[in-house]
């Protein structure tokens, strides 16, 4: 399939011209556009893989089209790692999850940091931040998952954070809480269990009196300075997990009364504001009750 008339090319990778793809599919899908857009895709990845190097290939799965390098290339296990993740969000999350995509789910999973980083200046332009993070989920024309990590265990970690943001991203929710939950999945996926030592309680309690929690709760800290923006990936990580471990189904299954209060919450939590009122109407407590779990008492509430 040559799709080379449909992709420009910048820092020696290709990227395609999705006004020329568009046209293409519409033009040419049929009755199967979402099976033109995976050929196509199938297509670009293989053509970024050659870009790249002979250790690069291109697998597909039931569910996902994915760009592996390294290790990952190596054997299917990141793809069977990506079924099973998406999986779970799907079981444990229900319709809150909602997966789009013109095809199937588009992962690419390099394996050297100095790759990523070129495709993401080929995204962003040169000096972009985030050629120092070691994942995002992109969310243009097809939406898809770019990550790093130098053994397939850290990829899959960083896989499982960047598919619940991709299972996640249309419903509008509180940043908190969306990188919240995806922090919880990524930990999840590794094994670990999350541990808060004194110290890094005592640091979060002298940083949020000083600074306040609204910019927190509005989602501006995030793209802070990188202080602020770790602090408020670490309280949301914080301030979620416990969420999720306390409305999980109670009594063996048998009881799914606070797994069902979990989920109104998160399919009612508006960005507005910050997700308060759900949080009242379904958990019974204020998002300054919430963070007051781990703060301690003080004025946590988000300013109106």
């Amino acid at each position: 399939m040559d799709i080379s008339s449909m992709l420009e090319w910048g820092n020696g990778l290709p990227q395609p011209n999705w006004d020329l793809a568009n046209a293409w599919v519409a033009s040419g899908c049929g009755d199967d556009p979402k099976g033109a857009w995976t050929e196509f895709a199938k297509a670009w990845l293989w053509e970024v893989a050659d870009a790249l190097g002979s250790e690069y290939a291109v697998g597909e799965s039931s569910g996902f089209v994915m760009l592996c390098g390294g290790p990952a290339a190596a054997d299917a296990s990141l793809l069977g790692k990506a079924e099973s993740y998406r999986r779970d969000l799907l079981v444990g999350l229900g319709d809150v999850v909602r997966f789009i995509g013109p095809g199937k789910q588009l992962v690419m999973a390099f394996h050297r940091a100095e790759d990523y980083g070129r495709y993401v200046r080929e995204c962003f332009g040169e000096g972009e931040e985030d050629c120092m993070s070691a994942g995002m989920h992109l969310r243009d024309d097809y939406p898809r998952i770019v990550l790093w990590g130098d053994t397939v265990e850290a990829m899959g970690r960083t896989l499982a954070h960047e598919l619940t943001h991709a299972g996640l991203y249309h419903a509008m929710m509180p940043r908190w809480l969306e990188e919240g939950l995806a922090l919880v999945a990524g930990r999840a996926a590794s094994g670990e269990l999350l541990r808060i030592s004194h110290e890094t309680a005592s640091l979060h309690r002298a940083f949020w009196s000083e600074t306040g929690l609204d910019a927190f709760w509005n989602g501006g800290g995030f793209s802070g300075n990188s202080r602020a923006r770790g602090m408020c990936y670490e309280l949301a990580h914080i301030l979620v997990q416990p969420l999720v471990e306390d409305h999980r189904p109670r009594w063996f299954g048998l009881s799914r009364r606070h797994h069902r209060a979990f989920m109104a919450f998160l399919r009612e939590a508006a960005e507005f504001d910050g997700g308060d009122s759900a949080c009242i109407e379904h958990l019974g407590l204020s998002l300054g009750d919430l963070a007051a779990r781990f703060l301690g008492p003080g004025n946590w509430s988000r300013e109106p």
